[in-house]
């Protein structure tokens, strides 16, 4: 009898200690964690996931529960990338290529050309920085339902602009006032956009108009500012914090009325017949660099930035492809081919140069404390992203710092870290786990990598 008696304890024990024990969908166990927010590396970590959501990160070696596992066998896991500075022109079609409207039985095509570019290549979330005005209505569903298979994308509307006489680009929207400025700025509220882009070609009064607008509204606000139009420095004191492009800083400090003409006459000197524009961009970095006032100013507003604590995109693969140094070359491909002439050694000594310097501040404003986030504003961007993070490794960056940059760096700038850009219980699983590690060998950046979206593993 006590026997029996024994028996039914055990077996009610054992009942009542499985009900206790949670299953979950996906288990992934024995990693290195890589914590974007310390950029310290965890080792023999398990992440437990439920649907979309990190349920756990736990100690590995614990007894767990559930429907799906993979083995880590001590690899590293980082969060999924962001690129911050994407536009879907850029992989549905641009100018005469691109449709009027995304119709409803092609969304799946343009939604898996968008995983194809961005996804396989561990990129999970992705900004659009400007699109034609008509696809909204279709692409606003892509942001407000993400799936597993697909990047998140966020959108910024059009690229706003002022009233001018050429013909609008396709992904630009003229406003005439100041009243218009702040009904689409309301109107892209209504439609759900939490983040909007000023464009260089929008003058003070709309620009200030879309700031207050914007502001009042709680829009997350991106600016790509050059040309001397509205300078970085007023912006940052209209409260502007997010600055697209880091080639931009020397164009704010470049101004045509007093060195446009020794710009010109390099330009003369040493291309003639040659019109490529990021010739004309990194000699124009060069010269920032050479000119003791420009540089000087190129400096202090790198420092106003870093004290207003802004962000600023990279966007530095372009102009490495165009140097040559990086692992494959955009201007190989049909869409820069026009962009890309025969260039003699002495000029692409000229240009791997000024391709230094850029990388040069770049890196030191990093140093100093201003927050970068990776931007690649280009075809094949998730190809450019890894790029962009080898080449930030080229120039003296820290593996750690590089991988901060990629993820949770951008995750504050576009104002979702509460959800994205780290591995930590109650955030979307969007993760990376790379088979080769990079902190062992950079190029193991370019590795294949398991990646998790929405808690599932993308194929």
């Amino acid at each position: 009898m006590k026997i029996n008696f024994l028996l039914i304890i055990v077996f009610l024990g054992f009942l009542f200690g499985c009900s206790r024990r949670i299953e979950y969908d996906l288990a992934i166990t024995d990693v290195m964690l890589f914590d974007s927010e310390s950029k310290q590396v965890l080792k023999n970590k398990t992440i437990l996931i439920n649907a979309d959501t990190i349920a756990a990160v736990i100690n590995n070696g614990r007894k767990i529960l559930a429907k799906e596992l993979i083995e880590g066998n001590g690899r590293l896991a980082s969060p999924g990338f962001i690129d911050t500075h994407i536009h879907l022109t850029d992989v549905i079609g641009d100018y005469d290529l691109a449709p009027d409207y995304l119709l409803e039985n092609s969304v799946r095509r343009y939604k898996d050309a968008l995983a194809k570019t961005y996804l396989s290549y561990g990129i999970t979330t992705v900004v659009d920085m400007g699109q034609p005005e008509k696809w909204l209505a279709e692409t606003i569903k892509w942001q407000n339902n993400p799936e597993p298979g697909y990047p998140n994308i966020f959108f910024t509307g059009s690229a706003l602009i002022s009233d001018e006489t050429r013909k609008p680009y396709i992904s630009h929207v003229e406003i005439l006032n100041n009243e218009e400025a702040k009904k689409k700025v309301q109107e892209y509220h209504d439609k759900g956009l939490n983040q909007i882009k000023l464009y260089w070609r929008l003058q003070k009064p709309e620009i200030e108009a879309v700031i207050e607008s914007a502001r009042s509204l709680d829009i997350n606000m991106f600016a790509h500012v050059d040309n001397n139009v509205v300078g970085f420095n007023e912006l940052l004191d209209l409260g502007v914090r997010n600055f697209e492009h880091a080639s931009t800083v020397s164009n704010d400090v470049f101004v045509f009325a007093e060195n446009g003409d020794r710009l010109t006459a390099i330009l003369q000197k040493y291309y003639p017949g040659i019109q490529a524009y990021m010739a004309f961009a990194l000699e124009k970095i060069q010269l920032v660099e050479d000119i003791p006032e420009l540089r000087k100013r190129r400096n202090l507003l790198l420092s106003k930035m870093i004290e207003k604590d802004a962000s600023l995109s990279t966007t530095i693969h372009l102009f490495g492809s165009f140097c040559g140094r990086t692992y494959f070359n955009s201007f190989l491909t049909d869409f820069y081919r026009n962009e890309n002439p025969e260039l003699n050694p002495d000029q692409q000594k000229r240009l791997n140069k000024a391709f230094d310097t850029y990388m040069a501040y770049v890196k030191a404003a990093h140093e100093k404390g201003l927050k970068l986030r990776i931007g690649t504003d280009c075809k094949e961007g998730g190809k450019a992203a890894l790029s962009e993070m080898l080449l930030l490794h080229e120039a003296g960056i820290p593996m750690e710092d590089i991988l901060q940059i990629a993820n949770i760096n951008g995750a504050q700038a576009m104002q979702i870290s509460n959800n994205f850009g780290s591995i930590k219980q109650g955030k979307q699983a969007d993760l990376i786990i790379f088979h080769k590690n990079p902190f062992k060998a950079p190029k193991n950046l370019l590795s294949p990598k398991t990646i998790i979206k929405s808690g599932q593993k993308f194929n």
